[in-house]
Protein backbone atom coordinates (compact mmCIF):
# COMPACT_ATOMS: atom_id res chain seq x y z
CA UNK A 1 0.00 0.00 0.00
CA UNK A 2 2.68 2.47 0.72
CA UNK A 3 4.84 1.83 -2.41
CA UNK A 4 1.67 2.60 -4.11
CA UNK A 5 1.09 5.77 -2.85
CA UNK A 6 4.65 6.63 -3.80
CA UNK A 7 3.52 5.60 -7.27
CA UNK A 8 0.85 8.15 -7.56
CA UNK A 9 2.39 10.55 -6.05
CA UNK A 10 5.95 10.46 -8.94
CA UNK A 11 2.79 10.39 -11.22
CA UNK A 12 1.01 13.65 -10.20
CA UNK A 13 4.68 15.46 -9.63
CA UNK A 14 5.08 14.00 -13.63
CA UNK A 15 2.00 15.92 -14.87
CA UNK A 16 2.48 18.73 -12.94
CA UNK A 17 5.78 19.20 -14.38
CA UNK A 18 5.09 18.37 -17.84
CA UNK A 19 2.16 21.01 -17.99
CA UNK A 20 4.38 23.54 -16.46
CA UNK A 21 6.93 23.07 -19.25
CA UNK A 22 4.44 22.76 -22.14
CA UNK A 23 2.79 26.14 -20.54
CA UNK A 24 6.09 28.03 -20.64
CA UNK A 25 7.11 26.50 -24.10
CA UNK A 26 3.92 27.87 -25.43
CA UNK A 27 4.62 31.28 -24.24
CA UNK A 28 8.14 31.68 -25.03
CA UNK A 29 8.37 29.23 -28.53
CA UNK A 30 7.42 31.75 -31.15
CA UNK A 31 10.30 34.07 -29.30
CA UNK A 32 12.95 31.43 -29.59
CA UNK A 33 11.88 30.01 -32.84
CA UNK A 34 13.76 32.31 -35.67
CA UNK A 35 11.45 33.18 -38.79
CA UNK A 36 8.20 33.08 -36.12
CA UNK A 37 7.53 36.09 -34.98
CA UNK A 38 3.48 36.16 -35.08
CA UNK A 39 1.08 33.63 -34.60
CA UNK A 40 -1.49 33.21 -36.82
CA UNK A 41 -5.08 35.00 -36.01
CA UNK A 42 -8.73 34.38 -36.79
CA UNK A 43 -10.46 35.74 -39.85
CA UNK A 44 -12.91 37.58 -38.32
CA UNK A 45 -13.51 41.36 -38.89
CA UNK A 46 -15.29 44.08 -37.08
CA UNK A 47 -17.82 46.51 -38.49
CA UNK A 48 -16.75 50.38 -37.83
CA UNK A 49 -19.30 52.80 -37.68
CA UNK A 50 -18.16 54.82 -40.98
CA UNK A 51 -19.29 51.49 -42.97
CA UNK A 52 -15.72 50.22 -42.95
CA UNK A 53 -14.26 46.86 -41.37
CA UNK A 54 -10.99 46.15 -39.24
CA UNK A 55 -9.53 42.65 -38.67
CA UNK A 56 -7.52 41.18 -35.82
CA UNK A 57 -3.95 41.40 -35.46
CA UNK A 58 -0.43 42.23 -33.37
CA UNK A 59 0.37 39.51 -30.65
CA UNK A 60 -2.62 39.30 -28.82
CA UNK A 61 -4.93 39.03 -32.08
CA UNK A 62 -6.77 42.08 -30.97
CA UNK A 63 -9.14 43.87 -33.27
CA UNK A 64 -7.11 46.96 -35.16
CA UNK A 65 -8.62 50.10 -34.32
CA UNK A 66 -11.29 52.14 -36.42
CA UNK A 67 -10.04 54.85 -38.79
CA UNK A 68 -10.74 58.10 -37.32
CA UNK A 69 -12.15 60.75 -38.97
CA UNK A 70 -12.23 64.27 -37.88
CA UNK A 71 -14.12 67.20 -38.86
CA UNK A 72 -17.22 65.23 -40.38
CA UNK A 73 -20.35 63.64 -39.10
CA UNK A 74 -21.07 59.57 -39.45
CA UNK A 75 -23.62 57.61 -41.17
CA UNK A 76 -26.60 57.84 -38.31
CA UNK A 77 -25.43 61.47 -37.02
CA UNK A 78 -27.24 64.62 -37.41
CA UNK A 79 -26.06 67.02 -40.10
CA UNK A 80 -27.11 69.85 -38.64
CA UNK A 81 -25.58 71.81 -35.68
CA UNK A 82 -28.42 73.85 -33.17
CA UNK A 83 -27.20 76.11 -30.09
CA UNK A 84 -29.92 76.57 -27.56
CA UNK A 85 -32.45 75.08 -30.13
CA UNK A 86 -31.72 77.37 -32.88
CA UNK A 87 -30.58 75.64 -36.49
CA UNK A 88 -26.58 77.47 -36.63
CA UNK A 89 -25.55 75.75 -39.92
CA UNK A 90 -25.24 72.25 -41.58
CA UNK A 91 -22.33 69.89 -40.95
CA UNK A 92 -19.80 68.12 -42.72
CA UNK A 93 -20.63 64.13 -43.52
CA UNK A 94 -17.58 61.66 -43.86
CA UNK A 95 -17.01 60.72 -47.22
CA UNK A 96 -18.95 58.91 -49.28
CA UNK A 97 -21.97 59.72 -46.87
CA UNK A 98 -24.89 61.78 -47.61
CA UNK A 99 -27.78 64.45 -46.06
CA UNK A 100 -30.79 62.58 -46.39
CA UNK A 101 -34.50 64.33 -44.15
CA UNK A 102 -34.78 63.52 -40.76
CA UNK A 103 -38.18 61.66 -41.12
CA UNK A 104 -40.18 59.04 -39.35
CA UNK A 105 -42.59 56.96 -41.20
CA UNK A 106 -45.41 55.82 -39.58
CA UNK A 107 -48.97 54.61 -40.57
CA UNK A 108 -48.08 55.73 -44.49
CA UNK A 109 -46.95 59.41 -43.75
CA UNK A 110 -44.29 61.49 -42.91
CA UNK A 111 -43.27 63.44 -40.02
CA UNK A 112 -40.22 65.53 -39.94
CA UNK A 113 -38.15 65.66 -36.16
CA UNK A 114 -37.75 69.31 -35.10
CA UNK A 115 -34.36 68.15 -32.94
CA UNK A 116 -32.59 67.62 -35.96
CA UNK A 117 -33.46 67.93 -39.78
CA UNK A 118 -30.99 66.31 -41.69
CA UNK A 119 -28.80 62.90 -41.01
CA UNK A 120 -25.44 61.63 -42.78
CA UNK A 121 -26.08 58.58 -44.65
CA UNK A 122 -25.17 55.85 -47.17
CA UNK A 123 -28.40 55.65 -48.65
CA UNK A 124 -28.25 53.70 -52.07
CA UNK A 125 -26.15 51.03 -50.64
CA UNK A 126 -29.15 48.76 -50.44
CA UNK A 127 -29.52 48.20 -47.10
CA UNK A 128 -32.21 49.85 -45.36
CA UNK A 129 -30.36 51.16 -42.30
CA UNK A 130 -32.34 52.29 -38.73
CA UNK A 131 -32.39 55.98 -39.75
CA UNK A 132 -33.68 55.06 -42.82
CA UNK A 133 -37.27 54.62 -44.17
CA UNK A 134 -39.71 55.32 -46.95
CA UNK A 135 -39.58 59.07 -46.34
CA UNK A 136 -35.79 59.83 -46.34
CA UNK A 137 -34.30 56.49 -48.53
CA UNK A 138 -36.63 55.20 -50.48
CA UNK A 139 -34.08 53.96 -52.76
CA UNK A 140 -33.19 51.42 -50.01
CA UNK A 141 -36.27 50.95 -48.33
CA UNK A 142 -38.84 50.87 -50.91
CA UNK A 143 -38.71 46.87 -50.98
CA UNK A 144 -40.86 47.34 -47.81
CA UNK A 145 -43.76 48.13 -49.34
CA UNK A 146 -43.25 45.62 -52.07
CA UNK A 147 -47.07 45.29 -51.75
CA UNK A 148 -48.15 49.07 -52.28
CA UNK A 149 -49.10 49.03 -48.34
CA UNK A 150 -50.38 52.25 -47.02
CA UNK A 151 -51.12 53.22 -50.98
CA UNK A 152 -53.86 54.40 -52.09
CA UNK A 153 -55.57 55.32 -55.24
CA UNK A 154 -55.84 58.72 -56.97
CA UNK A 155 -58.54 58.47 -59.80
CA UNK A 156 -59.51 61.50 -61.83
CA UNK A 157 -62.12 61.41 -64.42
CA UNK A 158 -62.11 65.02 -65.86
CA UNK A 159 -58.54 64.30 -66.95
CA UNK A 160 -59.15 60.34 -67.55
CA UNK A 161 -56.40 58.98 -65.66
CA UNK A 162 -55.94 56.95 -62.02
CA UNK A 163 -52.50 55.79 -60.49
CA UNK A 164 -51.35 54.80 -56.91
CA UNK A 165 -49.17 56.53 -54.46
CA UNK A 166 -47.73 57.08 -50.91
CA UNK A 167 -50.02 58.35 -48.33
CA UNK A 168 -47.61 60.24 -46.97
CA UNK A 169 -47.77 62.25 -50.24
CA UNK A 170 -50.54 65.63 -50.46
CA UNK A 171 -52.23 65.91 -53.40
CA UNK A 172 -53.28 68.87 -55.44
CA UNK A 173 -55.42 69.67 -58.15
CA UNK A 174 -57.06 72.07 -60.78
CA UNK A 175 -58.70 72.26 -63.89
CA UNK A 176 -56.12 70.63 -65.73
CA UNK A 177 -53.40 68.98 -63.51
CA UNK A 178 -52.73 67.17 -60.35
CA UNK A 179 -49.71 67.34 -58.31
CA UNK A 180 -48.45 64.93 -55.89
CA UNK A 181 -45.76 66.60 -53.13
CA UNK A 182 -44.62 65.78 -49.94
CA UNK A 183 -45.40 68.54 -47.03
CA UNK A 184 -42.06 70.38 -46.61
CA UNK A 185 -43.76 73.19 -44.57
CA UNK A 186 -42.14 71.89 -41.55
CA UNK A 187 -38.64 72.03 -42.69
CA UNK A 188 -38.84 75.93 -44.04
CA UNK A 189 -40.07 76.51 -40.57
CA UNK A 190 -36.95 75.31 -38.92
CA UNK A 191 -34.72 77.75 -41.34
CA UNK A 192 -33.41 74.75 -43.35
CA UNK A 193 -33.43 75.96 -46.56
CA UNK A 194 -31.03 73.31 -48.19
CA UNK A 195 -33.37 70.79 -46.76
CA UNK A 196 -36.42 72.24 -47.94
CA UNK A 197 -35.16 72.63 -51.48
CA UNK A 198 -34.39 69.24 -51.56
CA UNK A 199 -37.25 67.84 -50.29
CA UNK A 200 -39.18 70.19 -52.74
CA UNK A 201 -37.18 68.90 -55.46
CA UNK A 202 -37.34 65.11 -54.84
CA UNK A 203 -40.97 64.87 -53.75
CA UNK A 204 -42.85 67.06 -56.49
CA UNK A 205 -44.71 65.16 -59.81
CA UNK A 206 -47.37 66.89 -61.44
CA UNK A 207 -49.39 65.22 -64.24
CA UNK A 208 -52.16 67.03 -66.78
CA UNK A 209 -53.12 67.76 -69.70
CA UNK A 210 -51.50 69.78 -72.34
CA UNK A 211 -53.03 71.66 -75.28
CA UNK A 212 -49.60 71.90 -77.28
CA UNK A 213 -47.73 69.83 -79.19
CA UNK A 214 -44.77 67.91 -78.42
CA UNK A 215 -43.13 70.20 -81.08
CA UNK A 216 -44.46 73.30 -79.26
CA UNK A 217 -43.03 72.27 -75.97
CA UNK A 218 -40.12 72.09 -76.99
CA UNK A 219 -39.81 75.11 -78.12
CA UNK A 220 -41.62 76.91 -75.59
CA UNK A 221 -39.13 75.27 -73.40
CA UNK A 222 -36.19 77.15 -74.67
CA UNK A 223 -34.95 80.16 -73.29
CA UNK A 224 -31.85 82.08 -71.39
CA UNK A 225 -30.55 82.84 -75.04
CA UNK A 226 -26.80 83.72 -75.61
CA UNK A 227 -25.36 84.59 -79.13
CA UNK A 228 -28.82 83.64 -80.18
CA UNK A 229 -29.07 80.04 -78.93
CA UNK A 230 -30.66 79.19 -76.10
CA UNK A 231 -28.80 77.95 -73.30
CA UNK A 232 -32.58 76.68 -71.41
CA UNK A 233 -33.42 73.79 -73.62
CA UNK A 234 -34.76 70.37 -74.12
CA UNK A 235 -31.11 68.23 -74.60
CA UNK A 236 -32.67 64.73 -74.95
CA UNK A 237 -36.03 62.83 -75.98
CA UNK A 238 -36.09 59.19 -75.66
CA UNK A 239 -39.38 56.87 -76.86
CA UNK A 240 -41.12 55.77 -73.86
CA UNK A 241 -44.59 53.76 -73.23
CA UNK A 242 -47.52 54.44 -70.75
CA UNK A 243 -50.00 52.57 -70.32
CA UNK A 244 -49.28 50.78 -73.48
CA UNK A 245 -49.62 54.20 -75.07
CA UNK A 246 -46.15 55.29 -77.18
CA UNK A 247 -45.04 58.57 -76.61
CA UNK A 248 -41.38 60.56 -75.11
CA UNK A 249 -39.30 61.17 -72.04
CA UNK A 250 -37.27 63.74 -72.46
CA UNK A 251 -34.75 66.06 -70.36
CA UNK A 252 -34.25 69.58 -70.10
CA UNK A 253 -31.07 71.43 -69.07
CA UNK A 254 -30.84 75.19 -67.31
CA UNK A 255 -28.91 77.93 -68.10
CA UNK A 256 -26.47 76.51 -65.96
CA UNK A 257 -25.62 73.39 -68.13
CA UNK A 258 -27.77 71.14 -64.88
CA UNK A 259 -30.94 69.15 -64.71
CA UNK A 260 -33.68 71.26 -66.34
CA UNK A 261 -36.25 69.04 -65.11
CA UNK A 262 -37.34 65.28 -66.39
CA UNK A 263 -40.83 65.07 -68.84
CA UNK A 264 -42.71 62.14 -70.04
CA UNK A 265 -45.66 63.37 -73.23
CA UNK A 266 -47.85 60.92 -74.41
CA UNK A 267 -51.08 61.28 -76.48
CA UNK A 268 -54.39 59.53 -75.61
CA UNK A 269 -57.41 59.77 -76.97
CA UNK A 270 -56.89 63.40 -78.64
CA UNK A 271 -55.21 64.43 -74.60
CA UNK A 272 -51.82 65.26 -74.98
CA UNK A 273 -50.96 64.65 -71.02
CA UNK A 274 -47.70 65.88 -69.60
CA UNK A 275 -45.97 64.40 -66.58
CA UNK A 276 -43.37 66.69 -65.02
CA UNK A 277 -40.44 66.23 -62.10
CA UNK A 278 -39.28 69.11 -60.67
CA UNK A 279 -36.23 67.04 -60.16
CA UNK A 280 -33.40 65.65 -62.71
CA UNK A 281 -35.16 62.20 -62.87
CA UNK A 282 -37.68 60.64 -61.02
CA UNK A 283 -37.22 59.47 -57.43
CA UNK A 284 -37.61 55.67 -56.76
CA UNK A 285 -41.53 55.93 -55.61
CA UNK A 286 -42.36 58.05 -58.26
CA UNK A 287 -41.54 55.37 -60.60
CA UNK A 288 -43.29 52.60 -58.95
CA UNK A 289 -46.24 55.36 -58.65
CA UNK A 290 -45.96 55.43 -62.92
CA UNK A 291 -45.82 51.87 -63.02
CA UNK A 292 -49.31 51.97 -61.52
CA UNK A 293 -50.63 54.30 -63.99
CA UNK A 294 -53.79 53.71 -65.97
CA UNK A 295 -55.72 55.63 -68.70
CA UNK A 296 -59.67 55.50 -67.01
CA UNK A 297 -61.46 55.82 -70.84
CA UNK A 298 -65.02 57.07 -69.24
CA UNK A 299 -67.10 53.93 -69.82
CA UNK A 300 -68.63 54.80 -73.34
CA UNK A 301 -72.94 54.82 -73.17
CA UNK A 302 -74.27 51.59 -75.40
CA UNK A 303 -75.53 52.19 -78.44
CA UNK A 304 -79.08 51.73 -77.39
CA UNK A 305 -78.84 54.44 -74.41
CA UNK A 306 -78.42 57.36 -77.51
CA UNK A 307 -80.63 59.45 -79.37
CA UNK A 308 -79.96 60.51 -82.44
CA UNK A 309 -81.53 64.38 -83.37
CA UNK A 310 -82.37 65.30 -87.11
CA UNK A 311 -82.31 69.20 -88.09
CA UNK A 312 -84.23 69.35 -91.36
CA UNK A 313 -83.67 73.05 -91.79
CA UNK A 314 -79.80 73.30 -90.90
CA UNK A 315 -78.84 69.94 -93.02
CA UNK A 316 -76.89 68.05 -90.40
CA UNK A 317 -77.90 65.19 -87.54
CA UNK A 318 -75.98 64.68 -84.76
CA UNK A 319 -76.14 61.44 -81.83
CA UNK A 320 -76.14 62.75 -77.95
CA UNK A 321 -76.80 60.13 -74.72
CA UNK A 322 -79.87 59.18 -73.23
CA UNK A 323 -79.66 61.13 -70.50
CA UNK A 324 -77.74 64.32 -71.70
CA UNK A 325 -81.01 67.20 -71.40
CA UNK A 326 -81.36 68.36 -75.05
CA UNK A 327 -82.75 71.94 -76.26
CA UNK A 328 -84.18 72.35 -79.74
CA UNK A 329 -86.72 75.61 -79.76
CA UNK A 330 -84.47 77.01 -81.92
CA UNK A 331 -83.26 74.97 -85.24
CA UNK A 332 -79.97 77.28 -85.75
CA UNK A 333 -79.38 77.25 -82.04
CA UNK A 334 -79.70 73.72 -80.58
CA UNK A 335 -77.51 72.53 -76.86
CA UNK A 336 -76.63 69.20 -75.22
CA UNK A 337 -76.19 69.58 -71.78
CA UNK A 338 -74.59 66.74 -69.54
CA UNK A 339 -76.89 65.61 -66.17
CA UNK A 340 -74.32 67.41 -63.91
CA UNK A 341 -73.99 70.67 -65.85
CA UNK A 342 -77.86 70.29 -65.96
CA UNK A 343 -77.85 70.14 -62.01
CA UNK A 344 -75.28 73.15 -62.10
CA UNK A 345 -77.66 74.90 -63.91
CA UNK A 346 -80.54 74.39 -61.79
CA UNK A 347 -78.45 75.37 -58.42
CA UNK A 348 -77.92 78.36 -60.11
CA UNK A 349 -81.47 79.64 -60.87
CA UNK A 350 -82.11 78.24 -56.97
CA UNK A 351 -79.79 80.54 -56.03
CA UNK A 352 -77.40 78.05 -54.30
CA UNK A 353 -74.33 78.93 -56.73
CA UNK A 354 -75.33 82.71 -56.00
CA UNK A 355 -72.81 84.43 -58.10
CA UNK A 356 -71.90 81.36 -60.27
CA UNK A 357 -71.70 81.45 -64.74
CA UNK A 358 -73.17 78.92 -66.78
CA UNK A 359 -72.48 77.50 -70.46
CA UNK A 360 -74.19 75.30 -72.11
CA UNK A 361 -71.57 72.09 -72.21
CA UNK A 362 -72.29 71.90 -76.26
CA UNK A 363 -73.72 74.30 -78.50
CA UNK A 364 -74.32 73.72 -82.41
CA UNK A 365 -74.95 77.03 -84.37
CA UNK A 366 -75.98 77.44 -87.79
CA UNK A 367 -75.64 81.16 -89.70
CA UNK A 368 -77.14 81.28 -93.55
CA UNK A 369 -74.23 83.33 -94.68
CA UNK A 370 -71.55 84.00 -92.46
CA UNK A 371 -71.53 88.00 -93.66
CA UNK A 372 -74.26 87.68 -90.90
CA UNK A 373 -72.00 86.22 -88.07
CA UNK A 374 -72.74 88.20 -85.18
CA UNK A 375 -69.08 88.91 -84.57
CA UNK A 376 -68.54 89.04 -87.97
CA UNK A 377 -71.27 92.21 -88.09
CA UNK A 378 -70.99 93.43 -84.95
CA UNK A 379 -67.33 94.11 -84.77
CA UNK A 380 -66.84 95.26 -88.39
CA UNK A 381 -64.50 92.46 -89.60
CA UNK A 382 -66.38 92.15 -92.96
CA UNK A 383 -64.74 88.67 -93.70
CA UNK A 384 -66.53 87.12 -96.88
CA UNK A 385 -64.87 83.58 -96.06
CA UNK A 386 -63.99 81.24 -93.33
CA UNK A 387 -60.42 81.93 -93.19
CA UNK A 388 -60.94 85.78 -93.52
CA UNK A 389 -62.91 85.27 -90.17
CA UNK A 390 -60.47 83.24 -88.42
CA UNK A 391 -57.67 85.73 -89.10
CA UNK A 392 -59.66 88.81 -88.60
CA UNK A 393 -61.08 88.14 -85.67
CA UNK A 394 -59.10 89.52 -82.49
CA UNK A 395 -61.13 86.81 -80.06
CA UNK A 396 -59.85 83.56 -81.78
CA UNK A 397 -56.55 81.64 -81.14
CA UNK A 398 -54.81 78.36 -81.06
CA UNK A 399 -56.18 77.91 -84.58
CA UNK A 400 -55.48 74.93 -86.57
CA UNK A 401 -57.10 73.65 -89.72
CA UNK A 402 -58.61 70.12 -89.18
CA UNK A 403 -60.88 67.85 -91.28
CA UNK A 404 -64.37 67.52 -89.64
CA UNK A 405 -67.83 65.76 -91.68
CA UNK A 406 -65.58 65.68 -94.82
CA UNK A 407 -65.21 69.66 -94.75
CA UNK A 408 -62.35 71.55 -94.08
CA UNK A 409 -62.91 72.87 -90.35
CA UNK A 410 -61.22 75.41 -87.96
CA UNK A 411 -60.30 73.80 -84.63
CA UNK A 412 -59.90 77.28 -82.30
CA UNK A 413 -60.60 78.75 -79.07
CA UNK A 414 -62.76 81.43 -78.58
CA UNK A 415 -63.05 84.46 -76.59
CA UNK A 416 -65.03 86.63 -75.03
CA UNK A 417 -66.86 86.79 -71.88
CA UNK A 418 -64.92 83.21 -71.35
CA UNK A 419 -62.27 81.18 -73.25
CA UNK A 420 -64.46 78.19 -75.18
CA UNK A 421 -62.94 75.29 -77.65
CA UNK A 422 -65.36 75.37 -81.10
CA UNK A 423 -64.90 73.67 -84.29
CA UNK A 424 -66.21 75.94 -87.40
CA UNK A 425 -66.40 75.16 -91.05
CA UNK A 426 -68.99 76.34 -94.22
CA UNK A 427 -71.29 73.25 -95.93
CA UNK A 428 -72.68 74.35 -99.19
CA UNK A 429 -72.10 78.28 -98.39
CA UNK A 430 -73.33 78.21 -94.94
CA UNK A 431 -71.35 78.12 -91.37
CA UNK A 432 -71.32 75.91 -88.91
CA UNK A 433 -70.51 76.24 -85.58
CA UNK A 434 -70.10 73.59 -82.47
CA UNK A 435 -68.53 75.19 -79.67
CA UNK A 436 -68.25 73.73 -76.08
CA UNK A 437 -69.08 76.49 -73.07
CA UNK A 438 -66.59 74.58 -70.66
CA UNK A 439 -64.30 73.80 -72.25
CA UNK A 440 -61.29 75.94 -73.88
CA UNK A 441 -59.09 73.46 -75.43
CA UNK A 442 -59.95 70.35 -77.64
CA UNK A 443 -57.51 68.10 -75.01
CA UNK A 444 -59.83 68.79 -72.48
CA UNK A 445 -62.86 67.23 -74.50
CA UNK A 446 -63.83 63.99 -72.57
CA UNK A 447 -64.43 60.86 -74.23
CA UNK A 448 -68.18 61.10 -74.30
CA UNK A 449 -67.80 64.60 -75.88
CA UNK A 450 -65.48 63.53 -78.37
CA UNK A 451 -67.98 60.55 -79.46
CA UNK A 452 -70.81 63.34 -79.82
CA UNK A 453 -68.04 64.94 -82.54
CA UNK A 454 -67.64 61.83 -83.84
CA UNK A 455 -72.00 61.20 -84.63
CA UNK A 456 -72.31 64.55 -86.57
CA UNK A 457 -73.04 64.07 -90.64
CA UNK A 458 -74.89 66.38 -93.20
CA UNK A 459 -78.28 65.39 -94.54
CA UNK A 460 -78.34 67.74 -97.55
Amino acid sequence: MKNIKIVIIILITTIIAALVILNYGQIQLPALKKGNTQKACTMEAKLCDDGSSVGRSGPNCEFAPCPMQKDCELAGQSADEYSFGKYVGPKKCCEGLTKIRDEEYQDGKCAVKFDRSTICSNCGNNICEKWENLCNCSADCIKEEGSLKDWQTYRNEELGFELQYPAYLKVTTDKDAVNFHKDCSSLRNGDNLVASMECDLESDMTIGTYNKTIDEFIEEFKGDFMDGEPLTRIVSQENYTLDNVSGKKLEGNNAEGVGGGYYIYVTKNNKNYLISYMDDTPSDFQVKMISTFKFTDTPEYKATDWQTYINKECGYEIKYPKDYIASFKFPENISFNSPKNEQRKKDIASGKMYGEGYMEDINVSYVADIKNELENKYNNLHATTLLDFVNKNPLISNKKEIDFAGEKAWSVTRGGFGAYYTIMFIHNGHFYQILFGNKDTASKLSDTENKILSTFKFTK
